[in-house]
């Protein structure tokens, strides 16, 4: 079995995070990577060259369109291609009809449509994303496979046509993580931590207003948030001026975009981790979390509702509903949070492996050869 994995880029991402854990775990030896714009340079390049795996990165997407045939011609012994994304979706298509002999399977991460929503584009990014939820829904159905990350994922991808889709959850590669430090017990604050790009999807703003209403009741609290951002938008200044008007500069720290090991570095410190939002698939972060005994509070989007079992591993609350606040005011303020976040490293560690993703996977890809 030979496979190509094609990706949008080779920068470190949830989708490509996946992809590194399934080639890991599989004894498969004949697997490539093609990446179809320039990415930067960051650990998952440098994981893939000391695992010897074969890669080929393009400027562009426009580059590597234009060497379809040289790719069609190069990979023409390769079984099945792997696409991750939407410029791969497209990508694929075209090298499956340059060569009718490949098998296409491709993982969805997302509610595409319900995370489209939620970035509220306007203009000629609203048309955009309106030929790329087309094209989406065109091409999935024609592809061999089709693999959501979540239940919910799969239930968007077969209102779409694809009957053809399956659902396998994101696994996490947890013999990598450092080793689980105890946690204070007189600790002077309550650390509640967010990781994730600060964009509008994510709704770090939810976040913030959730400090600002606990600082009200006397509770003393202070809000991570791990992730990209942009000083210049609009986005994060609304959630600046926010925090400036309401006094809490020292409750609410922005890290940025921090390495792993820097990142888990403070999750070793936190308490609670924040999720609440607008869309997800299966976000990794939450998995990831779940190592360092951090009980997730999620929103009912997406597939985190789907792990967060019976709240007895973290809450799923209403974040557009009335109460959410009070809901986890009385959740932090019980103590329930400590035990549930035992819980939720061994559901993680029992349920959420890297070996158990790519064994899955592994299957698909024999059921389609």
């Amino acid at each position: 079995m030979k496979i190509l994995y094609i990706v949008t880029n080779l920068n470190r991402s949830a989708p490509n995070t996946v992809i590194i854990n399934i080639l890991l775990n599989s004894d498969v030896n004949n697997i490539e990577i093609l990446s179809l714009n320039k990415s930067l340079d960051d650990n998952y390049k440098k994981v893939l060259e000391e695992n010897n795996i074969k890669n080929i990165e393009f400027n562009s997407f426009k580059e590597a369109f234009f060497n379809l045939k040289n790719m069609k011609n190069k990979f023409s012994n390769f079984d099945i291609l792997h696409l991750n994304g939407y410029h791969p979706n497209i990508y694929g298509y075209f090298l499956k009809k340059l060569n009718s002999n490949f098998k296409l399977i491709s993982t969805c991460h997302s509610v595409e449509n319900q995370e489209a929503q939620s970035h509220q584009f306007q203009g000629i990014s609203n048309v955009k994303t309106k030929i790329r939820l087309f094209l989406q829904s065109y091409l999935y159905p024609k592809q061999e496979k089709v693999v959501g990350v979540s239940k919910q994922v799969e239930i968007y991808l077969k209102e779409i046509g694809c009957e053809n889709s399956t659902t396998i959850y994101n696994g996490v590669d947890y013999s990598s993580f450092p080793k689980l430090k105890s946690k204070k017990s007189n600790k002077d604050f309550l650390d509640l931590c967010q990781v994730g790009h600060i964009i509008n999807l994510k709704n770090q703003i939810f976040s913030i207003k959730l400090i600002i209403n606990l600082k009200r009741k006397g509770l003393d609290v202070k809000l991570h948030l791990f992730g990209s951002y942009d000083t210049n938008d609009k986005y994060f200044l609304k959630l600046q001026d926010l925090i400036i008007k309401n006094n809490i500069e020292d409750n609410v720290i922005f890290y940025g975009s921090l390495p792993f090991d820097e990142l888990f570095k403070n999750l070793q410190n936190m308490d609670i981790q924040l999720l609440p939002s607008l869309s997800e698939g299966l976000p990794l972060a939450l998995l990831e979390a779940f190592y360092f005994e951090l009980p997730a509070i999620v929103s009912q989007n997406g597939g985190m509702k789907e792990v967060i079992k019976d709240n007895k591993n973290g809450l799923v609350i209403d974040i557009d509903g009335g109460n959410s606040f009070d809901d986890i005011y009385d959740y932090i303020n019980s103590k329930t949070y400590i035990e549930d976040g035992r819980r939720a490293r061994e559901e993680a560690l029992d349920t959420f492996s890297s070996e158990d993703m790519a064994r899955n996977y592994l299957e698909e890809y024999g059921k389609i050869e």
